[in-house]
């Protein structure tokens, strides 16, 4: 009988105990039905926003632009490949629409320095500030 009594309190001391478990599912869901309930009583609030017409649309942050040049003197603005006329129009539009627009220039090591020279001017031409030009040099690859 004894051997029977280990046997059983052994059995019961192997299984997992979900109580735990379920208070935080619980609790987690009761805390998301909370949140939802104040979310929408914010927006049902009757209330007359005052208009402006001089006020912009709120825009979010431009995305920094990244010109690689090659050592063959190509230029890429992201992935695709632009001549100067098309990368000059492309800074001067994203300027006029953020007049923050961030520039990264990157040049091969092996790259032609006055080929960045004249990708800076096209840069600072559209309008770029010099301050919003970042230049990052890549190393070539080793064999």
């Amino acid at each position: 009988m004894a051997l029977r009594k280990f046997v059983e309190e052994d059995r019961d001391s192997n299984t997992l105990n979900l109580m735990p478990l379920i208070d935080v599912v619980f609790n987690l869901l009761i805390f998301f039905l909370v949140a939802t309930q104040f979310s929408q009583e914010e927006k049902a609030l009757d209330v007359r926003l005052p208009e402006s017409h001089e006020a912009k649309p709120i825009t979010r942050a431009p995305k920094i632009l990244v010109v690689n040049v090659y050592p063959d003197g190509r230029l890429m603005l992201g992935r695709t490949e632009v001549k100067e006329p098309r990368l000059l129009s492309v800074l001067r539009s994203s300027r006029a629409n953020f007049p923050h627009q961030i520039v990264e220039l990157r040049g091969d090591t092996t790259a032609f320095y006055g080929r960045m020279v004249r990708v800076i001017s096209l840069c600072l031409e559209a309008g770029v500030p010099s301050s919003n030009i970042q230049l990052a040099v890549v190393e070539p690859k080793r064999t």
